[in-house]
């Protein structure tokens, strides 16, 4: 590609600037070089230059980029990074290194490790530090994950590295609890004790929903090491609008059926399977009209003309009466 620019003094188009291109057999772009023209000798000098290469997958394994030595005409390494990818297409090694110029070597700017567990929930992530003296990667922290039978992370583990007698060290780790809707209900945070290879209790987090699955509180506490116990902390209470629920699935087709006969409302139960889950009925500001507890398969009631909001479990339904 050219890019041409007029002359002021001749009013012709002169070519000022030139990328090429290069591409492998799949059409992956391996190789781009951009030049333009040196004001000062009317040469063309190099701009920037990436090498890329790609494995199976179309996956960039390795870039470098180069910058033009204006002295020696030729290009410079300036940056390069290398990824390693496992058989489906999983990340597993993320390496990015820059130029050192007085050694004439590529040094170590960062490095991760991944591992996994199921298909695509990381089971260890690592990350390693440059040796400035031996040009080489030194392990510096991981964390691991555990998960529980249905893959949530019930536990959260951090090591760091000892370089004196080359081991991990753990430093502190979370531990996560669930309720049977798979929502967190409990967070909580050890620190290891080196003196007596135990863990120790640092802080925790519960968390208490409504009936309807939303977050109702959030209780943090900090450990109290004189008294051997936990001691409250901040705590936050939500409070839910009705209708901030009307996002949420409307009545299915099969499961209920609401329906108003002029200020009559209608409320019929489909399925069985759903006897004993409570029926309430707000108004247009969100304040409770109704509620029938333990309701019939039919249900009907006189209510104002007005709009309101038929919510049985997590499902609502808009409704008006005249």
């Amino acid at each position: 590609k050219e890019y041409f620019v007029v002359d002021t003094l001749t009013g012709q188009w002169v070519l000022d600037s030139r990328d090429l291109y290069a591409y492998d057999s799949n059409q992956n772009m391996v190789l781009s070089e951009s030049y333009g023209k040196d004001m000062m000798t009317g040469k063309f000098v190099g701009r920037s230059k990436t090498v890329k290469a790609f494995n199976a997958n179309a996956q960039a394994i390795l870039e470098e980029s180069y910058l033009w030595n204006f002295e020696d005409s030729v290009w410079t390494p300036h940056f390069k990074m290398e990824k390693k990818f496992d058989e489906i297409k999983r990340i597993i090694s993320d390496e990015s290194y820059l130029w050192d110029v007085t050694r004439q070597a590529w040094g170590g700017q960062k490095k991760s490790g991944y591992a996994y567990a199921g298909d695509n929930l990381i089971a260890k992530y690592e990350q390693f530090a440059w040796d400035y003296t031996n040009y080489k990667w030194l392990n510096n922290f991981k964390m691991v994950y555990t998960y529980d039978s249905v893959w949530n992370n019930t536990l959260q583990q951090y090591y760091n590295w000892n370089l004196n007698d080359s081991t991990w060290i753990a430093s502190s780790q979370t531990i996560i609890s669930y309720n049977s809707a798979g929502k967190k209900i409990l967070s909580e945070q050890q620190n290891w004790v080196v003196a007596t290879s135990t863990w120790k209790n640092y802080s925790k987090s519960v968390y208490e929903f409504d009936a309807y699955g939303n977050l109702k509180f959030d209780k943090s506490y900090t450990w109290d090491n004189a008294g051997s116990t936990y001691k409250k902390g901040p705590s936050k209470e939500y409070f839910y609008n009705v209708f901030t629920d009307i996002s949420k699935p409307q009545m299915a087709d099969d499961q209920w059926k609401v329906r108003n006969m002029g200020n009559l409302l209608i409320v019929e139960r489909l399925s069985e399977d759903l006897a004993g889950l409570n029926i309430e009925v707000y108004n247009i500001n969100g304040s409770l009209e109704k509620v029938i507890e333990n309701p019939a398969s039919n249900e009907s009631f006189v209510l104002p003309a007005g709009i309101y909001i038929v919510r049985i479990a997590n499902h609502t339904q808009k409704i008006s009466t005249y």
